[in-house]
């Protein structure tokens, strides 16, 4: 069983603009994520998907992998895609070049979820307030009773009709496997209308048949989208960086 790591980097994101190459204590955020994942024992190789030479040339500089991508994929699953068509794989990890801190156990436990199902995605949740829950950077999902997405989106979901009523919202983490198969027929499928208006990838899945798993995460990663993620970001290393000093 092969499993094979990749991270889709962009230069142009659209909401903080060259956000991979920006510095976080000394090194690109994208690089940060790399050398996070790259610590996955799970992992039998690991590859930066990108359409950027700046950041593939960041990546090689540090002694990492990396494929230089067509710059017209509409979603990093797209990109991802490209990579797998070329090389040895069974299963197939989609990080995200912003989640830097993300937990290598809740990594771990939804490979081997994936490995264990066989014919599904599985991704990962995490439990938050309603005041992040509010945030449209903050994607929320709603799970059903074998815990398989039913929605994601940006908007409040569930909406509480009744005030009094009290649940936890779900906050969905930056990763994604798939059986490479699945992610061949993820990609075959056009962008379609609800991943178009929400801006999110993993409803092209839905929309088309797909089931999505979703493991409850252990631990809460910080998804580095703002100015103020950064900043926050920033505080962390530092003091991660105290206490190893």
């Amino acid at each position: 069983m092969r499993v094979i790591g990749l991270i889709p980097a962009r230069l142009d994101s659209s909401r903080y603009p060259k956000k991979m190459i920006t510095d976080l204590c000394g090194k690109p955020l994208i690089q940060h994520t790399f050398e996070n994942a790259q610590r996955c024992p799970l992992l039998d190789d690991l590859i930066i998907a990108t359409d950027s030479p700046l950041i593939k040339d960041i990546i090689d500089s540090c002694g990492g992998k990396s494929y230089l991508t067509s710059n017209t994929h509409t979603s990093g699953t797209d990109r991802i895609a490209e990579v797998v068509q070329n090389i040895s794989a069974d299963i197939v990890v989609n990080i995200q070049g912003d989640e830097p801190f993300l937990s290598l156990d809740d990594l771990s436990s939804s490979i081997q979820t994936c490995i264990d199902l066989k014919t599904s995605i599985v991704t990962l949740a995490h439990p938050v307030s309603h005041k992040e829950a509010s945030c449209p950077n903050n994607v929320k999902v709603v799970l059903d009773a074998d815990g398989k997405a039913l929605l994601f989106s940006r908007s409040l979901i569930p909406f509480h009709r009744h005030k009094e009523f009290s649940t936890t919202y779900l906050k969905h983490i930056g990763v994604y496997v798939y059986p490479k198969d699945l992610l061949l027929k993820f990609v075959s499928h056009k962008p379609s209308f609800l991943e178009k208006t929400e801006g999110l990838e993993q409803l092209r899945a839905l929309e088309n048949g797909i089931k999505i798993h979703v493991n409850l995460c252990e631990k809460d990663s910080l998804g580095v989208d703002t100015s103020e993620d950064f900043a926050l970001a920033k505080k962390i290393l530092k003091e991660r960086n105290r206490l190893h000093d």
